[in-house]
C-alpha cells in the first residue's frame, strides 16, 4: 500500500492511503518537512522500518525531453519526416539531442533528449515555427529503503547512488506491508439479513428434494432387492 507522508507539526507525522502515490500535497515542502523530522522526530501513526521501499521523482530543470511527430514540409520548415530530418531541424535551432529514442512507426514520433530547460526550447521551436513536437520535462525515478535515506545529511536525500537536494522534492511515497491482527474480524456495513430472504426457501426446496430421493431409494430396495433376498 503507498502512502503520503505529510507534516501536521513538529515532530509529528500521518500516513495517509492513496492510490496515487505522485499527489503532491499543499504545501509542497511539507513532505520535505516531515521526512527531515523523522529522523530524528517521532512517528505518531506511522511505524515505518528501515526495510520499508521509499520512493520520489525529481524533475530535471536543465534538461528536457522532445517529442517530436513527424510532418510534412510547411512554409517555415523543410520535410521532417525522420528521425534524420528532426536532429537537422534541432541542430538549426542550436539544440543538440544527447539521447534520440528508436521511432515509434505506430504513432510517427521519436523522442530526443536536450540539454536545456523546457521553457527555453519551446521558444526556440515557436519562434522557428515548428509546431508538431511537445516538450516535456525529464524525470528521474529514485528508488531506494528507508534505512538508506535516514541517513541523508545537509546535502540532501541520499538514495545509495546520489544526494537529491531538499528543494528538489515534492513527495516521497513509502511502500508499507501492513499486517492483518490474527483475532481481526470483517465488518460488512452494506448488508443486512433480510438482503438473504431467498435462503431459507432454497434450503427447504433442498431439504424436500432429499426426502424424496430417499423415499425413492427405500422403496425401490423394497421392490426389487427384498423380494428376491426371500425368494433366495
Amino acid at each position: 500500500m503507498a502512502f503520503i507522508i505529510k507534516a501536521l507539526g513538529t515532530g509529528n507525522m500521518t500516513a495517509l492511503g492513496s492510490s496515487d502515490l505522485y499527489t503532491v500535497p499543499d504545501p509542497k515542502s511539507a513532505v520535505v518537512c516531515s521526512v527531515r523530522l523523522a529522523h530524528g522526530g517521532t512517528v505518531d501513526t506511522l511505524a515505518i522500518t528501515d526495510t520499508d521501499q521509499v520512493a520520489f521523482d525529481v524533475a530535471e530543470p536543465s534538461a528536457s525531453t522532445i517529442i517530436a511527430t513527424f510532418t510534412r514540409a510547411t512554409e517555415a520548415h523543410d520535410s521532417l519526416m525522420d528521425t534524420a530530418a528532426w536532429t537537422q531541424q534541432l541542430a538549426k535551432l542550436g539544440m543538440t539531442p544527447t539521447a534520440t529514442s528508436a521511432p515509434d512507426t505506430s504513432l510517427g514520433q521519436v523522442r530526443f533528449e536536450v540539454p536545456l530547460p523546457v521553457a527555453e526550447i519551446t521558444a526556440k521551436l515557436e519562434g522557428a515555427k515548428v509546431f508538431a513536437a511537445r516538450v516535456e520535462p525529464v524525470t528521474h525515478h529514485y528508488k531506494t529503503t528507508w534505512a538508506t535515506l535516514r541517513t541523508s545529511t545537509a546535502a540532501g536525500f541520499n538514495t545509495g547512488t546520489a544526494a537529491v537536494p531538499d528543494a528538489s522534492v515534492d513527495l516521497v511515497g513509502v511502500y508499507i506491508a501492513r499486517s492483518i491482527p490474527d483475532e481481526a474480524y470483517a465488518l460488512i456495513t452494506d448488508e443486512r439479513p433480510q438482503d438473504y430472504w431467498y435462503v431459507l426457501p432454497i434450503t427447504i426446496a433442498l431439504a424436500v428434494i432429499g426426502l424424496v430421493f430417499a423415499w425413492a431409494l427405500v422403496r425401490a430396495v423394497r421392490r426389487d432387492l427384498l423380494p428376491a433376498a426371500r425368494a433366495a
